[in-house]
């Protein structure tokens, strides 16, 4: 018997069209797209896209939601978001049944939105307040330190560029002299000032052309004195031009920076991937603050300590809600004097511990009975010993020590104990103290 074929079924393929043709039914319900859609549909995008002449191309409002969208996801290169166009079913139904390419997101990024992204996060976090009823009176704060994308061995130290500094600008002062004494012409400006450096270089390079003076220059022919120090006080002078960039580029706040990413800070990281052994590396300060669980401002420093970004940081979310927090919390790396007068002055209740809050819990501080914070203290601010004898706490400027007073008001004595080491503190007790006062009398 022939085999027989049957014809009619050569072309069947299981993927037959299907209803429904509508993207929104295919999407779960508690898929995040729809949250974002309820807030970004609450918001006047209009207000953050260029008008634009000529032929319009997509729409901006998909555009835009788009973009939002894919930010929302961590989907940032623009080749991506384009194949989400095309692969994504959320993607696609936000495009309406369009397929931007990757330079259609570029041309619109860069042509048709104005602002910054914060002016967007500002709208979307009042709309997220007003309809989730956010208490933003009470603020928390917290922060961390992120590595940045810089070369560990990249590092500027501050202080290596003042000593350099110092040094080339004692040089440069001894080569001038020099200069001076072999030509006659004399310096009257800054040693700092690297453009009269300069134009007295130049000055010295045209005397030696109207003197008819040679430079020697190859191997087998010995310089001149004049033409050592010329050439000295043009490498001196870049030299302190460098210094000074350093500096300027560290400014009064930080003391490093990366020579591949000057803003990054040269600092410590809560993980050490380099076997824990120290290493600095560049990187930033990340504050954040939220309330009921809600991010509400985010402020990237370049500070090693939380302590002093505290306060930029507190403006930053006023800036941006045109008003103060009620209470602030945060953890004992924001305790400071600094820091809680700018409480008070912004009517703010601040709970920031101080760094020693923890310790002097325990009972080891609680015994040192000689601590200036164990110290019983009068109205007038003085303090007072165990023995009821006046103490005056002063800092040696000379000596950089810590010493204490006991002023007695036994005739002009004076004892001073010192108390450069907390040890010597410690071993001072009451009959100690009592053979001091009979002494006295």
């Amino acid at each position: 018997m022939e085999n027989t074929i049957n014809y009619n079924h050569v072309d069947y393929t299981p993927y037959q069209l299907r209803l429904p043709l509508d993207l929104s039914l295919v999407i779960d319900k508690l898929d995040p797209m729809w949250s974002f859609l309820e807030i970004v549909n609450s918001i006047n995008l209009r207000r953050f896209i260029r008008s634009h002449k000529g032929n319009q191309g997509y729409d901006p409002i998909m555009m835009m939601r788009v973009i939002l969208f894919a930010y929302m996801n961590h989907v940032y290169s623009l080749r991506s978001i384009e194949e989400k166009c095309k692969t994504d079913i959320r993607f696609m139904y936000l495009c309406q049944d369009e397929r931007p390419s990757f330079m259609a997101f570029q041309r619109f990024i860069s042509n048709q939105i104005k602002g910054n992204a914060s002016d967007i996060f500002t709208e979307i976090m009042l709309v997220i307040c007003k309809k989730m009823k956010v208490n933003t009176r009470i603020l928390y704060i917290d922060g961390t330190s992120m590595e940045a994308n810089a070369n560990k061995f990249s590092f500027v130290w501050k202080k290596t560029a003042v000593k350099t500094k110092d040094k080339t600008l004692a040089r440069i002062a001894e080569t001038i002299g020099q200069l001076t004494k072999l030509t006659g012409i004399f310096y009257t400006e800054s040693y700092e000032d690297t453009q009269a450096i300069g134009g007295y270089i130049v000055s010295i390079w045209q005397w030696c052309s109207k003197n008819k003076v040679q430079f020697a220059f190859g191997k087998g022919h010995r310089k001149t004195a004049l033409q050592k120090a010329y050439e000295e006080l043009k490498k001196l002078n870049e030299k302190l031009k460098e210094c000074q960039e350093r500096i300027e580029t560290c400014g009064d706040d930080r003391n490093s920076y990366s020579k591949t990413d000057h803003d990054a800070t040269f600092m410590h990281m809560k993980y050490d991937y380099y076997n824990n052994t120290g290493v600095f590396k560049p990187g930033y300060n990340v504050q954040l603050a939220e309330s009921d669980e809600f991010i509400m401002h985010v402020m990237v420093s370049n500070a090693r300590s939380d302590t002093k970004t505290f306060i930029p940081f507190m403006d930053g979310y006023e800036k941006r809600y045109q008003e103060y927090p009620g209470i602030v919390v945060a953890d004992a790396g924001y305790g400071s004097y600094d820091n809680y007068m700018y409480c008070l002055e912004k009517d703010i209740e601040g709970y920031l511990k101080y760094q020693n809050y923890r310790y002097e819990k325990t009972a080891k501080f609680k015994k040192d009975i000689y601590r200036k914070e164990n110290l019983l203290r009068e109205e007038n601010g003085k303090l007072i010993c165990p023995q009821g004898r006046e103490f005056v706490y002063k800092r040696d400027s000379e000596i950089q020590r810590l010493t204490i007073h006991a002023l007695h008001k036994f005739g002009n004595a004076r004892h001073v104990i010192d108390a450069h080491s907390k040890r010597n503190v410690q071993k001072l007790r009451h009959e100690q103290y009592a053979s001091i006062r009979s002494s006295m009398n």
